[in-house]
């Protein structure tokens, strides 16, 4: 009930009752949507590698190849008794006996060559091949006598043409050169000038 001035107005309650005041209509507000929030930055992390597995930190370089020094027959029974073993690495070579070893990296060598040759009786019927194996380094600079004097004694012999070339004897193993070949063509192939067959030889050693 509202007044001459259009003023809400107390409606007359009944006796004993308190009288009640008419609220005014007001229609709600429309409703608004949020305004969009950007998501958070995540952080990027690399994903993790299974348990137990190991974590690529460091780059993996070829293993080492061992060939031990091992003929037939006799140069069999020689070679147990050296116990000789050449080692062919990423980083060079090596060469580990009875009576002494050296280790020679690829940058101190300018050409290593496998020769090969053998002994024939020719007054027989039936003379089998007794071959004979060696390894020939030439030196890259003067300074390697005085960094290696341990392979003095090799030097300008076994096959070496002369000062500043080492040759390595290995004796009657020609079942080592298929190896050897393929390993230093693994790891020194800007050095390796290949395998040289000499042929036929005159005399006794077999070294």
């Amino acid at each position: 009930m509202t007044g001459r001035d259009d003023h809400a107005e107390w409606n007359s309650p009944p006796a004993g009752q308190p009288g009640q005041y008419n609220q005014p209509y007001y229609p709600p507000p429309p409703y608004q949507q949020p305004p969009p929030y950007p998501p958070p930055p995540y952080q990027q992390y690399p994903p993790q590698q299974p348990y137990g597995q190991p974590q690529p930190q460091y780059q993996q370089y070829g293993q080492p190849i061992v060939i031990p020094i091992e003929g037939k027959g006799v140069g069999k029974l020689a070679a147990r008794l050296n116990r000789r073993t050449l080692i062919i690495s990423p980083e060079g070579l090596a060469h580990e006996g009875k009576q002494g070893a050296f280790r020679i990296a690829w940058p101190e060598l300018r050409r290593v060559t496998i020769t090969t040759a053998y002994h024939q009786d020719k007054t027989k019927v039936l003379s089998p091949k007794i071959w004979r194996v060696r390894m020939v380094m030439d030196a890259a600079d003067p300074g390697f006598p005085q960094r290696h004097p341990e392979i003095g004694t090799l030097q300008g012999k076994y096959g070496a043409p002369g000062a500043g070339s080492y040759g390595l004897p290995l004796g009657p193993v020609p079942n080592l050169v298929g190896p050897l070949a393929q390993a230093l063509t693994t790891y020194g192939r800007q050095l390796f000038g290949g395998v040289i067959e000499e042929g036929p030889v005159i005399g006794f050693s077999y070294l």
